[in-house]
């Protein structure tokens, strides 16, 4: 796992120069495991339904507990919500 950090780490440094407050990470779920320990704050979108599915997003209750906001909608009469959660 480590060599794989290194990996995505090595691909952000060749790319633009970044803001080093905010870098986003579109997974698959096993990007989100790996770069889970390495950020500090999460933009999540939870959707309010359960489909069959073989991949989840990482554990992150225990870590980040403070919410800076939550908005919730609806479409189609299915309710998600946008939260933006730190440690």
């Amino acid at each position: 796992m480590e060599c794989l950090l290194r990996t995505h780490r090595r691909r952000l440094s060749r790319k633009r120069p970044l803001d080093p407050e905010e870098i986003f990470i579109g997974g698959g779920a096993e990007l989100y495991v790996q770069m889970l320990p390495q950020v500090n704050r999460l933009y999540l979108t939870l959707v309010d339904d359960e489909p069959e599915a073989d991949a989840f997003f990482p554990e992150y209750e225990r870590e980040f507990t403070k919410k800076r906001s939550e908005e919730t909608r609806e479409y189609k009469g299915i309710l998600y919500r946008w939260i933006d959660l730190e440690r």
